[in-house]
């Protein structure tokens, strides 16, 4: 196997798993990247914690009012939306 093969692998493996702290933290820059266009260096370079505040904020800003409401509503109540998904 070269090196490129076990990138793939490892590559593949951490987009099915989404658990790896490496792969989650590049994810993150790389939409940080995307969405505030910068380069993928400069995104790597700000602390994560201002990296995902950006992007919820920007994400929240997205929402109308309703939906808004529905993710304050899951984060307010987990439990609820889980007692429904069991229900169902």
């Amino acid at each position: 196997m070269t090196n490129l093969d076990k990138i793939y692998s490892i590559a593949i493996s951490n987009v099915v798993d989404g658990l790896n702290q490496d792969y989650v933290y590049r994810k993150l820059t790389r939409a940080y990247s995307s969405k505030f266009n910068v380069s993928l260096q400069e995104a790597r370079a700000l602390p994560i914690d201002e990296i995902a505040l950006d992007l919820y904020e920007s994400y929240f800003e997205e929402l109308d009012d309703e939906e808004l409401d529905e993710v304050i509503e899951r984060f307010l109540n987990p439990e609820h939306e889980e007692s429904e998904e069991a229900s169902i």
